[in-house]
């Protein structure tokens, strides 16, 4: 695993968080309703905001200070995977996509991501684009802030080999 921060900022979520998750969802127990929190939408907006324009770290931050309030949250957990994906800890990531994919199956953007890690991880390389769950309103966005994980790290490694196998 290439690491480019020492450490993860979040809370690895296990075995135990997503058979909990999954049972809750099949019992039919909802969870928390965020939809409802007026400043969840303003955070991940801020957080989607900063991946595409590279600031990992920030982002990371901002994302882990809510963690205890979101940790139910499929559209947080993929950001948190996302960001732990530019981090190098891809298997972190893998686990906050299966958690959001547990929650929300229908969650596209955490699936996406999913099969993504998974064909990086297994075959080295990949055709699917990082999904932050904004993808419906990336047509209002500058081609240039429409950036890859993989060109991301690049740019910041500085290293084009790089981007071709990140995990």
């Amino acid at each position: 695993m290439n690491a480019v921060s020492n450490s993860c900022p979040f809370k690895v979520p296990g075995f135990w968080h997503i058979a909990a998750a999954t049972c809750a969802r099949l019992a039919g127990h909802e969870t928390e309703s965020t939809s409802l929190l007026t400043w969840r939408d303003d955070l991940i907006a801020r957080a989607i905001g900063a991946i595409r324009s590279g600031q990992a770290e920030p982002a990371a931050r901002l994302l882990a200070y809510h963690q205890d309030a979101l940790a139910n949250d499929p559209a947080y957990l993929n950001l948190a995977g996302v960001v732990s994906e530019l981090q190098g800890h891809c298997e972190v990531a893998r686990r906050f996509y299966g958690v959001s994919i547990a929650i929300d199956p229908r969650h596209a953007a955490s699936q996406q991501n999913l099969r993504r890690i998974f064909e990086l991880m297994r075959f080295g390389h990949t055709s699917e684009q990082v999904a932050l769950g904004d993808e419906d309103a990336l047509p209002l966005v500058p081609e240039d802030g429409r950036r890859s994980v993989s060109e991301i790290r690049a740019a910041r490694r500085g290293d084009p080999a790089y981007s071709l196998n990140p995990c």
